[in-house]
């Protein structure tokens, strides 16, 4: 098995063509290819490879705060004209099925 993957006939392509011309390679293939060690890339047993990070718990998000929301000394003024029209299609937009 191969460190690399499915990636080692690219790399090992991109590794020639670094070993004939240094400069033939991108900056950061020449950064990776500094301290390449081919016969390490090729060798690796399953136990070299790091294991996954375990996955997160999916964070709940806090319930929704009671009342409107609002400062109880906010003023509130309601939206009229193009403004109010807008709003009005998009809560009816809500209910619009999807499919995702």
């Amino acid at each position: 098995m191969s460190l690399l993957g499915f990636n080692t006939g690219y790399v090992e392509e991109l590794y020639k063509r670094f070993q004939n011309d240094p400069s033939s390679v991108s900056e950061s293939w020449r950064d990776f290819f500094a301290d390449y060690d081919i016969e390490r890339a090729e060798s690796v047993s399953p136990v070299d490879v790091p294991a996954k990070p375990p996955k997160q718990a999916i964070r709940q998000d806090p319930a929704p705060p009671s009342g409107n929301g609002l400062p109880a000394d906010a003023e509130v003024t309601l939206i009229r004209g193009p403004g109010a029209a807008i709003v009005e299609n998009m809560e009816a937009s809500l209910q619009i099925p999807t499919a995702t």
